[in-house]
């Protein structure tokens, strides 16, 4: 063996170190050989670590006390930087935001900057280790922007979810079907469940109805089937509320996480649905008890569009009393063209287009012509849905005939059925469930009110004819039906009297479920007859007192009937005769007796005014006829009404007889009498001054008295006055001849005025006598009134030119010109007061000859006038330190005037007033209305007037204060003017004063009728 020969080379010395040599060069070369495979296995696996390194992370950084000495192939693609040589680590990490260290390395996430300025979100891992005997640090480095966003939209995403499911009214959860727990829920106290019993998996469904386990069964198997993001169909079932009722569910699952065979994690959504299956079912037994109520009414209700297309029809059967053109089972599909007559058809479509337009009911009721026999039908119309209208039609025929029968109004019939009320049966009793607006109105109850109460409570009905409540049940149980007369109360307690019909319903077994009850109100019809028998009553017992004697005569004019409280006839003795047999002449017979048959072959009733003799006398009657109808229409005879009107027909004749005479008087006397209307229309002219004056009637009535007569102011004026409803006498001048005319107003029964009369009588010659006496009274005042002139007016004239002459002889003599001046502002200043008294006596002519036709009327405000003239003569008021001010009255109508004359009276008060007031005092110019006249006033705090001065103030030349006329006074004709000018507008003016208190004068002026 190669052992023992081994053993025995070794055993020699120098075999032992030959061998011995070879070992150790042999176990050298195996070191090295190892040494170099190691380092060999070492790179590689450095190169490996450092691909998984560059793999795991977006970069490597090695650097020494924050310098970079090297970097992955990745630094430029992540930071920019081409070359790491001269970089630091500090530069690269713009804000560091968490760090954590551990025994091996340290963490950090970190904010860094790339070259450019932009920054990124990035996860740092440090460790440090030796080099060549130097220590480094090596930096990991991985882009963690993009995480930190799906971060953030994540915790963005579970806020909403929160928000959402935590505001959500519903119930939520999570269930995680892997572990068997509620992982989340939304809110505690879930129908009055603890946190603790809700985080539970499957507690809420365990107190689950019984008769519901299959559903959620079948539900929870539907779940199982849906994939990820799916969300299953609802589910409703019962559960039990803590306090021990049921609660309705409305259950939907989604599936939030879904490995390949079973659902991981589900959302469970729970709705309370309790009010909502509560409203189902009593949709479902509304529905019930509406197809009971569609069977019970006699109606036949139609579907149908906007061009008159029939689209559904109920009921499907017809009851015998229906008998419609075509069988039901034909009209969808049909147009009322093929169904209706032409004219029907178009009334029925314009209807159908009405109620749509309007979105209003529509009710009419028509006749047809069904095989031989005329049927009334009933038609309303109501919106249904979009384009669509539902015509509920009722056969009215049997209504129509009783309302013929009965001879009732046709409007209580418009509805056969007014009211509607159903009820529910429990054991023997009916509980109200539903009622119509009909029944509320016709019983006072809201249906709220009655719900739940026992029918008999509420109407507490009364039955007719000895029928009591039991046979009332046991018959309509029977019968099924039931119609009649019945009373019902109002919820007042007043007793209704209505004509009643109950159906029973009934279930799929046959047994009694309730009842409809269809009431018509009769109160009112039977209130009616009764007060037609009333009426009756009263209008015999008024016939008893009346003076009309009202009769009744057949087809062959014989009198059936008359009330006679005249007693001309003895009614037992007339009933029977005809005219012709009782009437005194044979021609007043014919006469009579043929008007009474042309009422009855026309039908057409007359009144006339007929005459004849009355035991030896001839008397007048108004007569008035009518046809009298039976029940077809037929004239069956006739009623007459006839009143004496003797009496009257004598006072007439005796007024036409004055009449007569009235107008002879006029048409030969020479007087003229006309009338006016308030807009000034001729209405009435007559006389024989018409003949004098050349003027036909014709040609004045029915035109307006302005244009006639546009230039006579006074007559005008006058007029005016009239109208507003003061009686006046005015004298006028015509082509040389004088007139005086009586104006007088018309009132009717309301004392308005309607219109005036006019009576106007020629006065010439009267006036010719008078004219010499005036002309003589004229001349010795003419002479009186130039005396006392010549005495006022030479002082007036002589103190002004004393003045001028001796400020001429200054003017002379004076040597500096401030006295000049002082000379001559004298002259000028008293040659104002000359030229003053001159334009006062130039206009006192004027207006004593009366010329007003230089007057410019039109329409005036005053108020503006007097804020004028207060402006133009604020100088001299301000002079005397007097305050002035103006009370103007609001909506102060407008009066007919010149507006420079009205100026000058206001002026000469206002000047008058400032005049005749110590300085400081207080000037006050006030205006209203009282009736149709217009009132201004001024007043002011003078030195007043003595009551037996007032009326002189107004008379020419009178001064109250002579000295003042001396220096500042004029001529004395200031308020002369002023009244003239203020009686020329067809007004007065008037003073109130007392001594020491000062003076109000007032101008009153009529309104301006437009």
């Amino acid at each position: 063996a190669p052992h023992v020969s081994f053993l025995t080379v070794v055993s020699d010395p120098l075999g032992f170190l030959v061998v011995t040599s070879i070992l150790v060069v042999l176990l050298s070369v195996h070191r090295s050989r190892v040494a170099a495979d190691r380092q060999h296995d070492m790179q590689e696996l450095e190169g490996r670590y450092r691909q998984i390194l560059e793999a795991a992370f977006d970069s490597i950084l090695i650097h020494r006390d924050d310098r970079l000495l090297d970097g992955s192939h990745h630094v430029e693609r992540l930071f920019g930087y081409s070359e790491p040589d001269g970089l630091s680590l500090s530069k690269l990490i713009a804000e560091q935001q968490h760090s954590e260290s551990t025994p091996d390395a340290r963490i950090c996430d970190v904010l860094m900057q790339r070259q450019d300025g932009s920054r990124f979100f990035a996860e740092i891992i440090t460790v440090e280790w030796q080099a060549h005997d130097q220590p480094v640090s090596v930096t990991a480095v991985r882009d963690v922007s993009r995480a930190r966003r799906i971060e953030a939209a994540l915790r963005e995403s579970e806020r909403r979810f929160r928000l959402v499911t935590e505001s959500s009214p519903d119930f939520i959860y999570i269930w995680e079907a892997s572990h068997d727990r509620v992982s989340y829920f939304n809110r505690d106290g879930f129908l009055g469940y603890t946190r603790e019993e809700l985080a539970i998996p499957g507690y809420l469904t365990s107190t689950a109805h019984t008769d519901d386990w299959s559903a959620i069964q079948a539900h929870w198997q539907m779940t199982q089937q849906q994939h990820e993001g799916e969300t299953t169909r609802p589910i409703d079932y019962r559960v039990r509320h803590k306090q021990g009722h049921w609660e309705w569910l409305e259950r939907r699952d989604t599936v939030l996480v879904h490995d390949d065979t079973r659902p991981l994690q589900i959302l469970v959504t729970l709705r309370v649905v309790t009010e909502r299956k509560h409203a189902e079912e009593d949709l479902r037994q509304r529905e019930q008890h509406n197809r009971a109520l569609i069977e019970a009414i006699p109606d036949m209700i139609i579907r149908s569009d906007r061009d008159g297309n029939y689209l559904h029809l109920w009921p499907a059967k017809i009851r015998p009393n229906f008998k419609p053109l075509l069988p039901p089972e034909e009209l969808p599909g049909k147009n009322v063209f093929d169904v209706l007559p032409p004219e029907l058809a178009e009334r029925s479509l314009a209807g159908i287009r009405q109620t749509l337009d309007t979105g209003e009911m529509v009710s009419y009721e028509y006749q047809l012509n069904e095989h031989g026999e005329i049927r009334h039908y009933e038609v309303r119309r109501v919106p249904y849905d979009r384009g669509e209208v539902l015509s509920i039609v009722r056969d009215v025929t049997e209504r129509k005939r009783a309302e013929d029968h009965l001879r009732r109004e046709a409007s209580i019939f418009q509805n056969v059925f007014e009211a509607i009320i159903v009820t529910d049966r429990i054991g023997d009793q009916f509980y109200i469930r539903r009622m119509n607006q009909a029944a509320e109105r016709l019983y006072g109850w809201r249906e709220d009110e009655v719900r739940g109460q026992a029918f008999v409570d509420m109407i507490q009905p009364v039955f007719q004819g000895g029928m009591t409540r039991d046979n009332f049940v046991r018959e309509l149980f029977s019968q099924e039906h039931w119609s009649g007369d019945v009373v019902h109360h109002h919820r007042d307690g007043t007793a209704l009297h209505v004509l009643g019909a109950v159906t029973v319903l009934r279930d799929e077994h046959g047994e009694p479920t309730g009842a409809i009850a269809i009431a018509l109100d009769i109160t009112r019809v039977l209130a009616a007859e009764t007060a037609l028998r009333m009426s009756e009553e009263r209008f015999r017992t008024a016939l008893k007192g009346s003076p009309i004697v009202v009769s009744n005569q057949n087809r062959d004019l014989r009198y059936s009937w008359m009330h006679n409280p005249t007693a001309q006839f003895d009614p037992d003795r007339v009933l029977g005769q005809r005219d012709s047999d009782l009437m005194e002449r044979a021609e007043d017979a014919q006469r009579v007796e043929a008007l009474k048959r042309q009422v009855l072959e026309t039908g057409v009733g007359l009144r006339r005014a007929v005459q004849w003799q009355d035991r030896g006398q001839i008397r007048h009657f108004d007569l008035t006829i009518e046809p009298v109808r039976d029940e077809s229409g037929a004239i069956m005879g006739i009623t007459c009404a006839q009143v004496d009107i003797t009496g009257r027909v004598q006072e007439e004749e005796a007024r036409q007889k004055i009449q007569q005479m009235l107008q002879t008087v006029i048409s030969n006397v020479p007087i003229l009498v006309w009338s006016v209307d308030r807009n000034g229309l001729i209405t009435l002219a007559e006389g024989s001054a018409l003949r004098d004056l050349g003027v036909a009637s014709s040609t004045l009535v029915n035109h307006s008295i302005f244009e006639l007569i546009p230039g006579e102011m006074d007559f005008l004026v006058n007029l005016q006055r009239a109208l507003l409803g003061e009686s006046v006498t005015s004298f006028d001048q015509y082509r040389g001849a004088h007139y005086q005319t009586y104006f007088h107003p018309l009132r009717d029964q309301t004392d308005a005025i309607t219109d005036m009369v006019m009576v106007t009588v020629d006065i010439s010659e009267r006036t010719r006598a008078d004219q010499h006496r005036l002309e003589l009274a004229l001349e010795r005042e003419r002479i009186e009134l130039l005396q006392r002139f010549m005495g006022d007016v030479s002082h007036d004239f002589k103190t002004p030119l004393t003045s001028i002459k001796l400020s001429l002889y200054l003017l002379g003599k004076v040597t500096t010109e401030d006295d000049r001046q002082r000379h001559i502002d004298v002259i000028a200043r008293q040659t104002d007061r000359l030229e003053n008294f001159v334009r006062d006596l130039f206009s006192m002519s004027r207006l004593d000859e009366s010329i007003t036709g230089e007057f410019d009327f039109g329409a005036i405000d005053l108020n503006t006038l007097l804020h004028d003239v207060l402006i133009a003569h604020d100088p001299i008021i301000r002079e005397h330190r007097h305050h002035a001010r103006l009370e103007p009255a609001a909506s102060l109508p407008p009066v007919f005037g010149d507006r420079f004359q009205l100026e000058r009276v206001f002026t000469n008060l206002l000047i008058n007033a400032v005049h005749y007031t110590p300085d400081g005092g207080l000037i006050t110019l006030r205006t209203g209305q009282e009736n149709q006249m217009v009132i201004a006033t001024v007043s002011d705090t003078g030195m007043g007037i003595a009551p037996e001065d007032h009326e002189r103030v107004f008379a020419r030349f009178y001064r109250g204060d002579r000295a003042r006329g001396a220096e500042t006074g004029g001529m004395g004709v200031g308020l002369a003017i002023a009244r003239k000018i203020v009686e020329t507008h067809g007004g007065s003016i008037e003073l109130d004063s007392t001594p020491g208190k000062g003076s109000t004068f007032k101008v009153i002026l009529p309104v301006l009728l437009t």
